[in-house]
């Protein structure tokens, strides 16, 4: 028998779900944003690294302030690559029930898709035993 929740969402009016059933609609979820003064990078182009001149690809121009309120955030660094940096950034829901889809060296390190998924939730909403999660990405 699956195991019940504490607590019911609200599901605007609709009948109370099944024991082990999802509901036909998410009840709505309100996550605040992150990084509301100071900048995080939303993408990270790690293969334009190694380079001595700053690719065309990355931002011409720094964006996003730092932590001290004033400078901008650099968009490129020899050792590490091309930075996309933003502030307000609204979470992406994502149903996760603990475990991870993730590539491991030597054991399962073969793919086919590009790019390549290197960790991910497994769950999906179909999972009974899954929640929903804010994620970066």
């Amino acid at each position: 028998m699956a195991r019940q929740r504490a607590s019911t969402p609200d599901l605007g009016g609709e009948s109370p779900p099944v024991a082990g059933a999802r509901p036909t609609r998410l009840p709505s979820l309100s996550y605040p944003a992150f990084a509301r003064e100071v900048a995080t990078y939303v993408d990270w182009k790690w293969s334009l690294a190694g380079q001595d001149t700053r690719p065309a690809a990355c931002a011409a121009s720094p964006t996003g302030v730092a932590a001290d309120g004033v400078t901008q955030r650099g968009t490129y660094a020899k050792m590490k690559g091309c930075f996309i940096w933003a502030t307000d950034v609204r979470p992406t829901l994502r149903f996760y029930d603990g475990k991870w889809n993730r590539v491991v060296v030597g054991f399962n390190n073969t793919y086919t898709t590009t790019p390549v998924d290197l960790g991910s939730p497994s769950a999906t909403y179909k999972d009974p035993a899954a929640r929903i999660y804010p994620s970066r990405r």
